[in-house]
C-alpha cells in the first residue's frame, strides 16, 4: 500500500491534480 501511495505522490509532483486523484484511488484500493 505504501509503495502505491508513494508512487502516486511522485506522480502528483509531476502531473498535479491527476496525482491527487491517483493518491485517492491508491488509498481506496488499499
Amino acid at each position: 500500500m505504501l509503495n502505491v501511495v508513494l508512487s502516486a505522490i511522485a506522480h502528483g509532483t509531476q502531473v498535479g491534480s491527476e496525482g491527487i486523484i491517483a493518491i485517492l484511488i491508491g488509498l481506496r484500493q488499499g
